[in-house]
């Protein structure tokens, strides 16, 4: 096969929409990121819990350091940051055993770990995305509501 006969991969449409869903997140000023993640003890496959984590941007130490920011037994997912770095907003379900039926919240903890804020605990519908505002003072997120024939 000559060089000649490679190409470089045709753009893919949907390169933007995987990037916007990817489980991990920069701090505003780069040092952090904030990912969701499998961790359970004694084995991550007997369980559907995912947790939000935040590791060191520049990974000196490989991972070792890692700060636990929620504990809640169902799936914490889709970390963001505030403006300021001090908190992280993400989805959780609340109720493990109901799996994907649960409904999923948005909820806010501080980006050091610590009592987590479900702001959406009323809602009915399963939010998606959560994002801070720019000033930091307020959380936008997508209620996700399909309409389906059958």
């Amino acid at each position: 096969m000559s060089t000649s006969s490679i190409s470089p991969p045709k753009p893919d449409p949907n390169h933007q929409r995987r990037l916007r869903r990817c489980p991990s997140r920069l701090v505003p000023d780069g040092h952090l990121i904030a990912f969701a993640s499998n961790r359970s003890k004694p084995d991550p496959d007997r369980t559907y819990n995912t947790d939000i984590w935040v590791v060191a941007a520049n990974n000196t130490d490989k991972g070792a350091q890692l700060t636990q920011v929620t504990t809640n037994p169902g799936d914490d997912d889709t970390p963001s940051w505030s403006p300021d770095g001090k908190l992280i907003t993400y989805i959780t379900q609340l109720d493990p055993h109901l799996f994907q039926y649960a409904t999923h919240h948005v909820a806010v903890s501080p980006a050091t770990g610590g009592q987590a804020k479900v702001l959406t605990q009323s809602f009915d519908r399963n939010a998606t995305e959560p994002r801070f505002s720019p000033d930091g003072n307020s959380i936008y997120s997508s209620p996700m509501t399909t309409a389906r024939k059958f």
